[in-house]
């Protein structure tokens, strides 16, 4: 292991090909843990608990009652819509804060 480490060169072709595909895979971790495959009620075990707590959940949530489900309501889309806005500002103030670092 200890040779991944210090030089991907060093180890064997099979682990290049294994890291290779999870760094492919690592992406796709953060909407593993979101109710994009099942809709939170199936879900059980720490996968529901960061569910509700993921704030990509709410997002999820309110895109999907456009295509499953009776229709779209309004109690479905303002959390989806508070969470959209919330990433926004995060993402944004982080943005401008990283631009102000770099740029003199």
């Amino acid at each position: 292991m200890r040779a991944l480490l210090v030089s991907p060169s060093a180890a064997p072709a099979g682990a290049e090909r294994a890291l290779a595909g999870l760094a492919r895979r690592l992406p796709g971790l953060g909407v593993d843990v979101t109710a994009v495959l099942l809709q939170r009620g199936p879900l059980q075990g720490w996968l529901a608990d960061v569910a509700k707590i993921n704030p990509l959940t709410p997002v999820v949530e309110a895109v999907r009652q456009g295509f499953v489900g009776d229709g779209v309501t309004w109690a479905n889309t303002w959390p989806g819509l508070v969470c959209l806005a919330g990433l926004l500002a995060v993402l944004s103030a982080w943005a401008l804060r990283g631009m102000k670092r770099t740029s003199y």
